[in-house]
C-alpha cells in the first residue's frame, strides 16, 4: 500500500515537469519548491489589449509566500492570489496561484523578463516568456 501511494506521488510531481515542454510554461525548482509561470494561452494577445498571466508556487504547505516580492526583471509584478490546493492528502505540497496583468504591447515577438518571487525567504525564478502579440 505504501509503495502504490509513492509511487501515485511521483507520477503526479513528474506531470508537473512535463508542462516545461511548453513554450510559454517553465519551471524552477529547489527541493519541494518550483514556480511556474506562463501567460493565458487561450487569450487572443493582440496590440494594445492588456495580457493575462498566472504564477503557480509548488511548495510545503508551511512555506510562506511573500506576494510584495513578486518582480517581473527587475519592476515589481502585481498579484492576485487566486487558490491555494493540496496536491494530495497525504501530502504536505500545495499549489498557490496567483494572477497578474501586464500592459498591452505594440504588435511583435517578445521576450518577457523573468518572473521572481520569495518563497520562505529565498527567491525563485522561472526563464522568460516568449509571446507574440497579433494586429487587433
Amino acid at each position: 500500500m505504501k509503495f502504490s501511494k509513492l509511487f501515485f506521488l511521483f507520477l503526479i510531481l513528474s506531470s508537473w515537469h512535463l508542462i516545461a515542454y511548453d513554450p510559454n510554461i517553465f519551471v524552477y525548482g529547489e527541493g519541494d519548491t518550483q514556480v511556474n509561470s506562463e501567460i493565458n494561452v487561450y487569450e487572443n494577445l493582440v496590440a494594445g489589449a492588456p495580457i493575462q498571466g498566472s504564477v503557480m508556487i509548488t511548495h510545503n504547505k508551511n512555506a510562506v509566500i511573500d506576494a510584495n516580492s513578486f518582480r517581473l526583471g527587475d519592476k515589481p509584478l502585481k498579484v492576485t492570489l487566486v487558490q491555494s490546493v493540496s496536491m494530495s492528502s497525504y501530502s504536505s505540497l500545495i499549489v498557490t496561484i496567483y494572477q497578474f496583468q501586464l500592459e498591452g504591447m505594440p504588435q511583435g515577438s517578445y521576450i518577457l523578463p523573468s518572473i521572481k518571487v520569495k518563497v520562505d525567504g529565498k527567491e525563485f525564478q522561472a526563464p522568460p516568456l516568449s509571446i507574440q502579440i497579433g494586429n487587433r
